[in-house]
């Protein structure tokens, strides 16, 4: 039996993929908070599980699609936590956002928590809800070789699936993927908004987009959204923050300079804490069209601090050649300035 653990938009459509997928003799178990979600996959044809640790006393494989960290470990521990429910051989796939090393944590730790019966895959399920709806997702799989071709008869439901590495390099492989995914998608509702502002019809604008190098899958599920300005959820806006902040601890890990990262954290964290989170990623557009303007004191206020940046890293690059001596350009540069403006 398989089992999914959440009832979120994204769990929700995993659970439903896999009841038309499965074999009729097959069952699907779930657990979840949304009780009346809960109420409509018993519906469909779902068994609903007392706890997350009932759900896994009735699975071989938990498919486990939750909004955070601090949700998986509240369904992972205590008494009726999802440790608990371990009885036999059982595989946990990991299908929501985790830093990597916590992935890695969790593969090692379950393994010795539950003498060897319960082991850890990383399998985040990223994508459009119409993507696992027909089972045409692009699935990052972190796991052994073993436990990867045990897993794929069941992965293979919901789309297409690629082993990059061991536990915790699907997290990283989908973070770089939903780095794209959120530049293009915040790229896409500036274009909008300027196009619009302009005068142009965008219909139009986006209509001469196809076949060119703009053109993209992600750029024909959302024209619809743009020019109607309606953005039911298909991809969450808010599911992108989770992302880029993976991106950004790798990028801090590896020494790996990520400007676009950074600016992409200060959008989507403005744009998660606003009413839109929970619309479709196509609402950058509105979330553009909302923020105000920078005043010409802000920006003034900005350039000194944006030269000085500038003039600091081109120091630091000068220093680090080798043979340069530089002690002398740090201090008396500056000072030869402030005495040649006090003259």
């Amino acid at each position: 039996m398989l089992g999914v653990l959440g009832t979120g938009l994204r769990a929700s459509a995993v659970a439903r993929r896999l009841l038309e997928a499965l074999p009729p003799a097959a069952n699907l178990a779930i657990f979840g908070r949304d009780l009346d979600r809960v109420a409509e996959l018993e519906q469909a044809g779902a068994r609903r599980a007392a706890s997350p640790a009932d759900l896994a006393a009735r699975s071989e494989v938990v498919i486990v699609v939750l909004r955070g960290l601090d949700e998986l470990d509240a369904m992972l521990s205590g008494p009726s936590g999802l440790q608990a429910g371990v009885h036999s051989r059982t595989t946990a796939v990991i299908g929501s956002p985790i830093p990597p090393e916590v992935a890695r944590d969790l593969a090692r730790r379950l393994p010795e928590s539950s003498t060897g019966l319960l082991q850890v895959v990383d399998a985040p399920l990223s994508g459009r809800l119409e993507s696992i709806a027909d089972g045409t997702l692009s699935i990052m799989v972190g796991a052994s070789p073993g436990a990867y071709l045990e897993l794929c008869p069941v992965l293979n439901l919901l789309g297409r699936s690629t082993r990059v590495g061991g536990v915790g390099a699907g997290q990283v492989a989908t973070a770089c993927a939903q780095l794209i995914v959120a530049a293009t998608a915040m790229a896409l509702g500036e274009s909008a908004v300027l196009a619009e502002r302009y005068g142009l019809a965008l219909d139009e604008v986006l209509a001469s987009w196809h076949g060119s190098e703009v053109e993209s899958e992600f750029l024909r599920a959302s024209s619809a959204h743009l020019t109607a300005k309606r953005y039911e959820p298909s991809m969450p806006a808010g599911d992108v923050l989770a992302w880029l902040q993976i991106a950004e601890g790798e990028a801090l890990r590896t020494g790996t300079r990520t400007d676009l990262v950074r600016g992409l954290l200060d959008l989507y964290g403005e744009l998660t804490n606003s009413d839109l989170a929970d619309a479709d990623l196509s609402v950058t557009q509105s979330f553009v069209e909302r923020r105000p303007i920078r005043t010409s004191w802000e920006q003034a206020a900005r350039a000194p601090e944006s030269e000085m940046l500038e003039e600091a890293a081109s120091e630091e690059s000068i220093a680090a050649e080798p043979g340069r001596r530089t002690g002398a350009r740090h201090v008396a540069a500056p000072a030869a300035r402030m005495l040649g403006s006090a003259r």
